[in-house]
């Protein structure tokens, strides 16, 4: 194996054993919880900002030539995706709140139905399939430095595990976490042997970008006690430091 497809190997097992860990923030309760929480929400936040709004913007421009072809008099084809994105991942959410008081409303389980897991499950494995890839992806330039993208990742899927593990609890434990897990490999070994055409991947990209940007918003900037706002800023302020000092000096 190549330098590169061995750094992103340990990249992508760092992931997996975030997945594998999930649950585990139910030991911590109080104000560790909501500081470690948060101190990831303001990270990825920072990420969404700084590296996922620019992304979107070259998947549109890879997109754009072939788009043009089909639908000459609009633009912004991956910005539309974006938007697409948005109300997908916004309508599962939805449906897994209403399925929740569905269930407590007739003294069930504290859980969301089977129909929206499946649903939360096949959404995140092609994403993991997509991020895993990108990691594998020598050519790949969006997710450079593979450190910084890793460190936003691995706290993107710690605020994802805890509210999927939240929502379907035993399901997750058991099933959730384990095919999660085994998409992030799947991913990285179809980047480390196979091209998929940039366009087909600008796709998922820009489709995947708005469903990111539902998914922090609407999870991490829930005002209330639970927040704790100054690990929240601390998290988004360093790392985009952190951004901007590499981008400087790249």
């Amino acid at each position: 194996m190549t330098s590169h497809a061995v750094v992103s190997l340990v990249s992508v097992l760092v992931l997996i054993a975030v997945h594998l860990g999930a649950g585990l923030l139910d030991r911590i309760q109080g104000y560790p919880r909501r500081l470690v929480l948060s101190t990831a929400g303001g990270v990825t936040v920072s990420y969404v900002v700084m590296q996922l709004l620019p992304a979107l913007s070259r998947s549109d421009d890879v997109i754009r030539p072939i788009a043009d072809r089909y639908l000459p008099l609009f633009g912004k084809h991956g910005y539309f995706l974006a938007v697409l994105g948005m109300i997908v991942f916004y309508a599962n959410a939805n449906q897994i709140a209403l399925s929740r008081q569905r269930r407590l409303a007739s003294a069930g389980p504290d859980s969301a139905d089977t129909r929206s897991f499946l649903t939360s499950m096949a959404v995140m494995l092609v994403f993991n399939v997509t991020v895993a890839y990108s990691l594998a992806d020598p050519s790949d330039t969006q997710v450079q430095p593979i450190v910084l993208f890793v460190i936003a990742m691995g706290l993107y899927y710690l605020v994802a595990d805890e509210s999927l593990h939240a929502n379907y609890r035993q399901a997750y434990q058991r099933y959730g976490r384990w095919v999660l897990s085994a998409a992030l490999l799947a991913g990285w070994a179809l980047g480390t042997w196979v091209r998929i055409p940039q366009v087909a991947l600008a796709l998922i990209v820009a489709f995947f970008a708005g469903g990111a940007l539902v998914t922090v918003l609407a999870r991490v900037l829930q005002p209330g006690p639970r927040r704790q706002v100054g690990a929240f800023a601390l998290g988004a302020v360093v790392y985009a430091l952190l951004l901007m000092a590499l981008s400087s000096s790249a």
